[in-house]
């Protein structure tokens, strides 16, 4: 079923209800159906898919983004630029924050005041969320993927935030 509620019943449907979309501002969809064959079961590699010039947008990056065409004087072969996003980064990042001398205590105590807090901070991502929604949850939680931040990196950020650092 699309959005209207019609049922979708072929290609040509699909690529005609994308066609009918237009904008508030009037700018319309071009949308073809490309009858082409296609090997079936080729994989890509994560260099190959790193390689493209592909911007993430600010609101769920991860399935709404920009692929920028490429340059005609580029190669097809993956680039060594490192992505600005990767977890590798991340982690990097977080591990020269949760240094004593910016948290004011050793990773130990940093562990165990995450551990002490986790449950209240699940508690109260729950509760933000039961009031957004108005009521209880209709499903039961799922996983939605890794989070980009632990709770002990959220302790973490929070602590080096209230230090002012």
């Amino acid at each position: 079923m699309n959005w209207r509620g019609r049922p979708l019943t072929s290609h040509e449907v699909v690529v005609n209800t994308i066609a009918a979309t237009r904008t508030r501002s009037g700018l319309r969809v071009e949308a073809r159906l490309d009858t082409r064959d296609y090997p079936v079961g080729i994989a890509v590699s994560k260099a190959r898919i790193d390689a493209l010039p592909i911007e993430p947008h600010p609101v769920h990056g991860t399935w709404n983004y920009t692929i920028h065409p490429a340059h005609p004087d580029s190669t097809a072969e993956p680039s060594t630029v490192p992505n600005p996003m990767a977890v590798s980064d991340r982690a990097a990042t977080l591990t020269l924050l949760a240094h004593p001398r910016l948290t004011g205590m050793s990773t130990t105590d940093l562990d165990a005041l995450a551990a002490r807090l986790a449950p209240a901070q699940a508690a109260r991502w729950e509760q933000r969320r039961y009031q957004q929604r108005g009521g209880p949850r209709r499903h039961a939680p799922g996983t939605h993927g890794r989070p980009l931040l632990s709770a002990r990196d959220r302790v973490l950020i929070t602590v080096v935030h209230l230090r002012q650092i």
